[in-house]
């Protein structure tokens, strides 16, 4: 399954389950993978059509050695995408090196570049080299792109968890969402937005061994449901200039 870069539109949204650490709920690598499986199925039954993980190691991310708990396998990485594949899921995975990124272009049609990334020249040249269409998380507005670039943007953060207020709302097609909240799936389809990537934890096991960092910026299955409705809720009757640079078309009034 591939969604065209052509399809994403305000009607039909790409709508990204961001799972993050929230595979790490045992200290069994073993329990983590079979967790992880059933939080994509998880992720098809609440209304996604793309689920994303995060490969990372604590010296790309924090550039020093604290041990690597939470970060994902990439012999996982295969069994993951075929999971995803299964469930008719678009499947993503944020690298944070250059190296990450070779590695997980074989498994994805979208890459996505998280906003400490999105100035990192190799990484972006390399993304581009790929011609794949990709996402970059944006915190503040950037030069004008060649329109054919298949390019989302995502209006970012660095708040975890964050405010709707915090955020640029006049920069970006989409949200790379950090407020554990409904709002910004409440407001994005005034803003013809494409693309909201939100954090989840659809499972919660009683018997978890561990609280991932990702959890306090998590929203649960029946708000993550509520979430992809209200994200598709299309309000046909608006009509304004941010909404038709983000390439929305109102239908015609019947008379």
């Amino acid at each position: 399954m591939m969604i065209e870069f052509i399809d994403v539109r305000p009607e039909d949204p790409l709508l990204i389950a961001e799972i993050g650490s929230n595979w790490r709920k045992y200290a069994n690598n073993g329990r983590c993978i079979k967790h992880a499986l059933d939080q994509i199925y998880r992720v098809k039954e609440a209304g996604f059509n793309a689920v994303k993980f995060q490969m990372f190691t604590q010296v790309e991310l924090y550039g020093e050695d604290g041990g690597d708990m939470f970060s994902l396998p990439r012999s996982w990485i295969p069994v993951l995408f075929q999971e995803a594949k299964k469930n008719e899921l678009e499947f993503l995975c944020s690298a944070f090196s250059l190296d990450g990124y070779k590695f997980v272009n074989q498994y994805v049609n979208w890459h996505k570049i998280a906003c400490p990334e999105n100035e990192m020249k190799d990484i972006i040249k390399y993304v581009k080299s790929t011609l794949k269409p990709y996402i970059i998380s944006i915190d503040k507005a950037g030069p004008i792109e060649n329109p054919l670039i298949k390019r989302i943007e995502l209006t970012c953060v660095s708040e975890y968890p964050a405010k709707i207020k915090d955020y640029r709302l006049d920069i970006g097609r989409g949200i790379s969402d950090h407020t554990c909240s409904l709002t910004p799936a409440q407001i994005g389809p005034a803003l013809a937005w494409k693309c909201y990537e939100v954090h989840v934890d659809l499972l919660k096991p009683n018997d978890a061994e561990i609280n991932p960092p990702d959890n306090i910026v998590s929203i649960p299955f029946h708000v993550a449901k509520e979430y992809c409705k209200l994200a598709r809720e299309v309000p046909l009757h608006v009509d304004n200039p941010h909404r038709r640079m983000n390439g929305f078309r109102p239908k015609p009034k019947r008379a």
